[in-house]
């Protein structure tokens, strides 16, 4: 059989046909891990940051709403800033349950519950403040609201990872 000058065109064209189908098809494949590659980072990486970050900002929120309403007067205001505290805690421990669906080894499960175990007895304490003075103790829940500054401040010896992590938990946004 003799190749004429058309044949070999042909046969050229072909072939770089299938070159150009071949890298297309590993140009896809490759894509298509670097995708799934960035869902997982973003998953098991900035998105839990992310709850980290919200579950303390939610903390910080119902401490300066219980201050608050202990320091208002009896009334509605004072109500509202009490369901205020109450709600951000609520808040708080579902950023918390959030952030265990991100665990990337036992190390960080271990990690992460060793900082709730230090917010739970905060919530528990913080939650018994606020019946105070929606029950009309004001001095009572000024003096429970003190005895809290232990565990408060054990609760926040951890922001030190927070505070490190802090620009990779706005970036997550």
């Amino acid at each position: 059989m003799k190749l004429t000058i058309a044949r070999k065109l042909y046969a050229g064209f072909g072939l770089l046909l299938v070159l150009t189908a071949a890298i297309a098809a590993l140009g896809y494949t490759r894509l298509q891990a670097d995708a799934e590659d960035t869902r997982s980072l973003y998953q098991n990486g900035a998105l839990g940051m992310r709850h980290a970050g919200d579950t303390n900002a939610q903390m910080i929120a119902s401490a300066r709403e219980e201050k608050r309403a202990i320091l208002t007067a009896p009334g509605e205001a004072r109500n509202k800033l009490i369901e205020a505290a109450r709600t951000e805690m609520q808040t708080a421990q579902r950023s918390a349950r959030s952030y265990e669906a991100t665990y990337t080894s036992d190390e960080d499960r271990r990690r992460w519950e060793s900082v709730l175990a230090k917010v739970r007895p905060v919530i528990v304490d913080r939650t018994a403040v606020l019946d105070l003075p929606a029950a009309g103790k004001d001095e009572e829940a000024k003096t429970a609201a003190g005895r809290m500054s232990d565990e408060i401040t054990a609760m926040n010896a951890d922001r030190k990872s927070t505070r490190l992590n802090s620009s990779h938990v706005a970036l997550s946004r």
